[in-house]
């Protein structure tokens, strides 16, 4: 750990104080806070690609990704554009902030009792990330009972990058896995009578789009699920 003496403190907090001296404070969206809760969740954790472990906000989107995951969330109304450290977001929402000011070096927030959090700012270009939510699929309806099964087979995937094979056919699905470890095959019914459909997903990451609705979009290669001004897409695995 590098070692910060008082009297680069004392700098580093005349900096801040200068810049949001000179910032003009905007108002925050009122679901900016819980953009942030959904959307930094999304984002990467590897360092080695510095734009995906960022949160991106650009006018009325906030989107972050993995890119295995997207999120999107779309604000009623527009902001100043910003990249941040999705890490440092999940500290920001805890003083629930109703203002901000974007400067050359730093993003200020505020909240109602004057408390200030400062984030620095990151600069560059985030990958177009919207154009892979658009895509053409099957809309099905999960029942909550497929939870159960998901619960079960996620027992036996070890990783991110192990998955679960989801069979919907007329009135019934199918959950399976086989591995080293066990073999799970769980079969119930569903209130579904289109075309057979068959995909692979992690356990984790389907139980995940499922906390926000059971509307779920299947195409060739991703899933993608809306819920009001949210949406969520993830991609399948191939055979």
């Amino acid at each position: 750990f590098a070692t910060i003496f008082d009297e680069e403190i004392v700098s580093r907090i005349a900096t801040v104080q200068d810049s949001l001296a000179d910032a003009k404070l905007k108002k925050l969206p009122a679901e900016f806070v819980e953009a942030v809760q959904l959307c930094s969740q999304v984002a990467s954790r590897n360092e080695s690609d510095q734009m995906l472990t960022c949160l991106y906000v650009s006018k009325n989107d906030v989107i972050a990704t993995d890119n295995i995951r997207i999120a999107h969330y779309k604000l009623k109304t527009a902001t100043d554009d910003m990249m941040i450290k999705a890490s440092e977001l999940r500290s920001l929402v805890n003083i629930e902030p109703t203002k901000y000011a974007v400067t050359t070096s730093w993003i200020h927030f505020k909240n109602d009792a004057g408390c200030v959090f400062s984030i620095r700012r990151i600069k560059g270009n985030y990958p177009d990330m919207l154009k892979h939510t658009e895509f053409e699929g099957i809309e099905v309806k999960l029942p909550k009972g497929i939870m159960d099964g998901v619960d079960v087979a996620s027992v036996f995937t070890e990783d991110a990058d192990d998955a679960i094979t989801v069979t919907i056919k007329k009135g019934k699905y199918r959950i399976y896995k086989e591995s080293d470890a066990g073999k799970v095959d769980f079969r119930d019914n569903i209130d579904y009578n289109g075309q057979d459909i068959s995909f692979k997903i992690n356990p984790n990451l389907l139980k995940e789009m499922m906390i926000h609705s059971t509307n779920v979009t299947i195409g060739v290669r991703s899933a993608r699920l809306e819920a009001d001004n949210f949406l969520l897409v993830t991609s399948l695995f191939g055979d």
